[in-house]
């Protein structure tokens, strides 16, 4: 029932918005795919509320590395900081995403950028309880570049 809400919300949901809506928790990987190669610049780019862009959306909703790089493939800034200047690399961390996390690492993630608490990555991981990423980094397996933001 959820299901079918959000995809009517999203097909009545500006073009804009559309692909930002698309990566909400219920809505499946196909259908955001779809969704993404039928946008344009403007739904790439499109920024939310609280300055969540649509690669911060997906990330924080699902552990996707292909839509994560397709996203960055067709232009998606890596670096973009919401307004609590958290990154897509804090949310898959904070998440546990990490297939999302590596990807994200391999297009070129700061590691090293705090958020508005000057918290890293790898310390958003760790006080979300999802330590492994920031193990993973001492053990020399990726996403290593992870730890290299802050492993204290």
């Amino acid at each position: 029932m959820l299901r079918v809400a959000l995809l009517l919300a999203l097909g009545s949901a500006g073009a804009s918005d559309r692909l930002y809506k698309a990566a909400w928790p219920a809505i499946t990987e196909a259908y955001f795919r779809k969704v993404l190669d039928e946008s344009g610049d403007a739904e790439l780019t499109y920024v939310g509320r609280y300055g969540v862009t649509v690669l911060m959306a997906v990330v924080n909703n699902h552990d996707w590395p292909e839509q994560v790089a397709a996203l960055l493939d067709r232009g998606a800034n890596v670096s973009a900081t919401s307004h609590g200047d958290m990154t897509a690399l804090h949310l898959a961390a904070g998440h546990n995403r990490t297939r999302a996390a590596r990807v994200l690492l391999e297009y070129g993630a700061d590691a090293t950028i705090g958020n508005q608490f000057g918290t890293t990555a790898a310390q958003f991981a760790r006080k979300q309880g999802f330590p492994a990423l920031a193990a993973d980094s001492k053990a020399g397996r990726s996403p290593g570049r992870l730890a290299a933001g802050g492993a204290n």
